[in-house]
């Protein structure tokens, strides 16, 4: 483990460490802290079987409120499945960076009977409560290859 001296550590002040109450801290397991990066103490975030639905969304997108996204992720990618509203079923693939961000490409098949793809960058956001907010940039990679944005959120368990 890095070694921490003391111009490393005055960083941490009083302020900054009175989040870390002690029911923060016991949601970070073993196996929660071995996805900490030592060389630059962020958090990986961690998308496995989550849940998440849709907050807000562009006119020009086929998401919503109904839309359920179930998330799975192993080391570097993320993968989902989702349905609901006007989605049939659909799939998407992402890449994870270290701070959490996802490139991602989707395909789905609407409730109208079409297929529909596109391609995402989302940036994660940490709520106080610790569930995750996603917000998205996007534009299809069909049609008429419109852009828009939306936000997601983790269902509270």
């Amino acid at each position: 483990m890095k070694q921490y001296n003391y111009e490393t550590m005055k960083q941490y002040n009083h302020e900054t460490m009175k989040q870390y109450n002690h029911e923060t801290m016991k949601q970070y397991t073993h196996e929660t802290m071995k996805q900490y990066n030592h060389e630059t103490m962020k958090i990986m975030i961690n998308y496995h079987d989550k849940i998440f639905v849709t907050v807000e969304n562009t006119g020009t997108g086929e998401v919503s409120g109904e839309t359920r996204f179930h998330y799975r992720h192993e080391g570097s990618i993320v993968w989902a499945t989702y349905e609901g509203g006007s989605i049939w079923w659909g799939t998407l693939m992402a890449f994870a960076d270290d701070e959490g961000l996802l490139d991602m490409r989707y395909q789905h098949l609407n409730r109208a009977g079409e297929f529909k793809s596109g391609r995402c960058r989302s940036t994660p956001e940490i709520l106080e409560d610790g569930r995750i907010r996603l917000h998205e940039e996007w534009q299809w990679t069909c049609d008429d290859h419109s852009t828009g944005t939306s936000v997601i959120e983790e269902v509270k368990t």
